[in-house]
């Protein structure tokens, strides 16, 4: 029973915050690119690759690729959200 509930709440992360990123990508400006340029960007996942390309790279690229980057990156999240949901419903069914 621990099992369904702690994968639903993963589950329920994955699409909140693959939202949220689709989202921050629909309205990002270049406000928000100099804002993360004078704050050194985001930490995102700790130290890794992800977290040093946003902190150090984002905030010289333009605009439009800012976009399209946080757009990709939270569809990918959501994606992956909805494979485990997938999976979660079929494991579900199954024991029934």
């Amino acid at each position: 029973m621990n099992y369904y509930i702690g994968m639903s709440f993963i589950i329920l992360l994955l699409i909140l915050g693959g939202s949220y990123y689709v989202y921050k990508g629909i309205k990002y400006s270049s406000k928000e690119r100099d804002l993360d340029q004078r704050k050194g960007g985001y930490v995102v996942a700790g130290n890794g690759w992800l977290d040093e390309f946003i902190r150090y790279v984002m905030p010289f690229m333009p605009v439009w690729f800012g976009k399209i980057f946080y757009m990709v990156f939270g569809f990918i999240i959501i994606i992956m959200g909805v494979c485990f949901l997938y999976f979660f419903v079929t494991d579900l069914l199954a024991t029934l």
